[in-house]
């Protein structure tokens, strides 16, 4: 699986001159991540490398909104996919390949973020993989949440945090996470009863309100960051 060096390496152009953020493998150790905050929007492109269980590499665009780069963005009906690329040979070009393929996208991809938006406030639920009406739901209360999260007078120091982080190539949010999860109570105390009550049920571990809040987090700091920062890992 391609680690942060090759990353650099092969998709040096995305990340130095079009500022895509590696984003590090948290859960899904098969998939290498980068993402980008679109100019003028709350939304962001992702290039998600899965390496398959026959070791064939597959290349994945995404314009969606906030959401960790992996198999979850397959269950987000606001977010659109873009198939790059696909090698079943050892082929040391094949990120090259897609990182020249993928810049031919840009200029058009950014305008995938008004799609995006008007999804999101009337979500087809068109099923894509794994979408169902539930999940756009369930991601709707965690949007309510990490709103209030901004808001919160901890949120600085968070970002602070994650921007240390993602500068020194760091792998783990367990730090943000448990701040988080010490702040939950007040998060479910301000979002609306129906967020509040939903949310109730996501405060155990691994896929619960602060895991996914930290998740959020991270990808809109290092992105964010990324967009003005030139990247040294």
């Amino acid at each position: 699986m391609p680690r942060a060096n090759s990353i650099v390496e092969n998709l040096h152009t995305l990340i130095f001159e079009h500022r895509f953020a590696p984003a590090y493998p948290l859960w899904s150790k098969n998939i290498t991540s980068l993402c980008r905050a679109i100019p003028n929007s709350k939304h962001y492109c992702y290039i998600i490398i899965t390496t398959n269980k026959d070791n064939s590499l597959t290349t994945d665009l995404w314009v969606g909104p906030i959401n960790y780069p992996d198999s979850s963005l397959d269950s987000n009906c606001s977010a659109f996919k873009i198939a790059i690329g696909i090698t079943h040979d050892e082929d040391p070009d094949f990120l090259s390949k897609c990182q020249q393929r993928i810049i031919k996208l840009i200029p058009y991809v950014d305008a995938f973020a008004n799609a995006v938006q008007e999804e999101l406030l009337s979500p087809s639920l068109v099923a894509t993989s794994q979408t169902t009406a539930q999940r756009m739901i369930a991601y709707h209360h965690f949007l309510e949440a990490y709103d209030k999260l901004k808001q919160h007078q901890i949120f600085p120091q968070l970002h602070d945090e994650l921007i240390s982080l993602y500068r020194k190539g760091g792998k783990s949010l367990s730090k943000t996470i448990k701040n988080i999860k010490n702040i939950a109570p007040d998060i479910l105390n301000n979002t609306s009863q129906a967020s509040s009550d939903f949310l109730k049920d996501y405060l155990t571990p691994p896929f619960d309100l602060s895991s996914i809040l930290a998740e959020f987090a991270f990808i809109e700091t290092s992105a964010r960051y990324a967009a003005q920062q030139p990247i040294t890992i």
